[in-house]
């Protein structure tokens, strides 16, 4: 059952009033939001990749990427400015990852059609867990007075279920030791405590291991946060509404503990400070980005 709301306890325009009562409902096409900011040691990552003098391979490896974007599954030789920004590609092809490692950073983000053995049905299951992402860089770009300050990524996304969307991502697939048997965790932005510190790059018929893994990204801070569907959002969307902006953007909203423990009883999350958090402390690690 959605959870509602009393009327006069919000003033954003919530779309349903429950029939014969003064209440508004609160959870219908709700979204949640997780914000996390996510520092990036850039310094150590060169450090543990530069010194192969292998023209950028290994980090292109490690991300499943070279620098400038181009997905190694399409290039896995070199970069291609005309497929800085490709996103259309597919692993179903390359099972034994000799040109994009199984447990390189975009795979486990998003497996794509390489989940098992059947493309078109592992495009299906992944589909259940994809979210809507965005990211802005903060910090400075390069070394002031010769110190290298702190430089990260201000992660959002919007999903329907914590559990089933954005922490399966981190638990199955991210921070999964068995993810494609390869007995290890992300080698971007995987969790290290548990001692899987290491990368497997395969050259059929045989494979380099690389050992000895930093933590690369590490949580700052986070909130999960729940933004309600309104009437304003709605009109945003139709043709001829409301302009972008402002006006039609849906709002944060902090509501009742006993609202919000209704609204993400099924996630197993709970209210602090106007949010909503985990039960437990937040991963060291990031998402991810394919």
């Amino acid at each position: 059952m959605s959870p509602s709301i009393a009327e006069h306890r919000t003033t954003v325009p919530l779309p349903i009033v429950v029939e014969g009562t003064r209440r508004k409902d609160l959870g219908r096409n709700g979204s949640l939001l997780v914000v996390r900011q996510l520092r990036q040691d850039r310094v150590a990552f060169d450090d543990y990749t530069q010194p192969q003098k292998d023209h950028g391979l290994l980090a292109a490896k490690m991300m499943g990427r070279w620098r400038n974007g181009t997905p190694l599954a399409l290039s896995p030789t070199h970069a291609l400015p005309e497929l800085a920004v490709a996103n259309e590609f597919g692993c179903a092809d390359d099972r034994g990852g000799d040109r994009c490692p199984l447990g390189a950073h975009i795979r486990r983000g998003n497996p794509r059609d390489s989940l098992g053995q059947d493309g078109p049905k592992s495009l299906t299951n992944v589909d259940m867990y994809r979210i809507l992402r965005r990211g802005r860089v903060y910090g400075a770009p390069r070394r002031v007075h010769g110190r290298h300050l702190e430089r990260g990524l201000m992660f959002m996304c919007f999903k329907v279920s914590l559990s089933r969307q954005f922490e399966h991502v981190q638990q199955t697939w991210v921070n999964n030791p068995r993810f494609a048997a390869v007995d290890e965790t992300d080698p971007v932005i995987g969790n290290r405590c548990t001692g899987h510190d290491r990368f497997t790059v395969s050259y059929s018929p045989t494979a380099d291991t690389h050992t000895g893994l930093a933590d690369f990204v590490g949580t700052v801070g986070g909130e999960y946060l729940y933004l309600p569907w309104t009437d304003r959002a709605a009109r945003h969307q139709q043709p001829g509404g409301l302009s972008a902006g402002r006006r039609g953007a849906p709002r944060v909203i902090t509501v009742t503990p006993r609202r919000l423990d209704r609204l993400s009883r099924r996630s197993g999350t709970r209210r602090r400070n106007g949010a909503i958090e985990r039960r437990r402390q937040l991963s060291p690690s990031a998402t991810t980005s394919g």
